[in-house]
């Protein structure tokens, strides 16, 4: 049972098919991926309390990207303890139990592709709303509802949980050191198996590249005119010219999304796809190694995403300074409350 085509991290049938892959993926999974995750998971925190703290500045795309933060730290966060439990270890290959065995497989291997569907699919909607509102913004206005962004929010979560959400129930654990799995019976043909890679390959890889790569054209078309729509309608304003420019400047953070994502997708997309088509003669010597470094450099594209918000958007910082100024009040009147109380004692 191989499915380390798809699977975060690739990891079969208990060993890796090399040294070379081995080596890679204690590097990187043991200390480095823990620690990027961690950062992540600071990161989108910071971003959602900021996005969502003022009640009345919330839009559809602060709904999209909301959820596209949240797909992004449960990607990571669900492989935690198999980096902690495996990749700390001496040695990989030493038996564990059945139990560690299935969790390998569930949080290894189903949980990081449902995830990382949900935020591949989230990009691209929200590519396209973010074209259709610089585009046609008074129409945009009317149909870009943050309620029907919600409701696709919840649609794509759904469908990415059954497009991945068979994978649980499809394998068994077979006794062996340390883990091994099997299709169960009825199912373990090579028809089952191509199907699974090839279509998460066309649904979750192909399809969502080639929206996002063709939405990019468009999308800058739409920031450009809509720089020069303002440009003549604030022509005689003093102040028009650094409004409009950091007003362009947020409507790029959109670009710089879709853009950093293509930087990650578009090669795992080539490395998956040389994995499908590639002949089962091929040396296996650092077989799998393109795809953990990919994989890994998916990790570190999901930390960027706030440092690009907050570089691009200068409501987002205007806002985040607010958020610091409230809770440095609240801080020092709680503690201002305890001397007065102790004052009083």
């Amino acid at each position: 049972m191989e499915e380390a085509l798809l699977g975060l991290p690739p990891f079969v049938n208990g060993t890796f098919s090399s040294q070379c892959d081995y080596k890679m993926a204690k590097i990187l999974y043991s200390i480095a991926a823990p620690i990027v995750i961690f950062i992540t998971l600071c990161f989108n925190v910071m971003y959602i309390l900021v996005v969502n703290y003022v009640k009345d500045d919330r839009t559809a795309s602060t709904v999209q990207t909301t959820g596209i933060s949240i797909s992004n730290t449960l990607h990571g966060v669900s492989q935690l303890p198999i980096f902690f439990y495996f990749f700390l270890r001496e040695n990989m290959a030493d038996p564990v139990s059945a139990n560690w065995c299935n969790a390998y497989r569930v949080l290894g291997f189903i949980l990081p592709n449902i995830f990382h569907t949900a935020t591949v699919w989230q990009l691209v909607v929200f590519g396209i709303q973010r074209f259709l509102s610089f585009r046609w913004p008074f129409s945009a206005y009317v149909w870009l509802k943050v309620d029907r962004f919600l409701t696709f929010t919840i649609i794509i979560y759904v469908c990415s949980s059954i497009t991945h959400g068979y994978k649980f129930f499809d394998f068994v654990h077979e006794s062996g050191e340390p883990c091994s799995f099997s299709y169960r019976k009825g199912i373990a043909t090579i028809y089952y198996i191509k199907f699974y890679h090839w279509f998460c390959a066309i649904v979750v890889q192909i399809v969502p590249c080639v929206v996002m790569s063709v939405c990019v054209v468009p999308l800058i078309y739409a920031i450009r005119l809509s720089y020069l729509r303002r440009k003549r309608v604030f022509v005689n304003s003093l102040t028009a010219i650094p409004r409009n420019r950091r007003f362009t400047m947020k409507q790029c953070q959109s670009l710089g999304i879709l853009v950093l994502t293509l930087a990650v997708e578009w090669p795992l997309t080539v490395v998956i796809m040389l994995q499908l088509t590639s002949s089962g003669t091929t040396s296996k010597e650092c077989e799998y190694t393109s795809l953990i470094i990919s994989h890994f450099m998916l990790l570190v594209s999901y930390l960027l995403f706030l440092p690009v918000y907050l570089i691009l958007n200068f409501e987002l910082r205007r806002t985040f300074a607010l958020l610091k100024s409230d809770v440095t009040v609240f801080v020092m009147r709680h503690l201002q409350m305890e001397v007065n109380s102790d004052d009083v004692d």
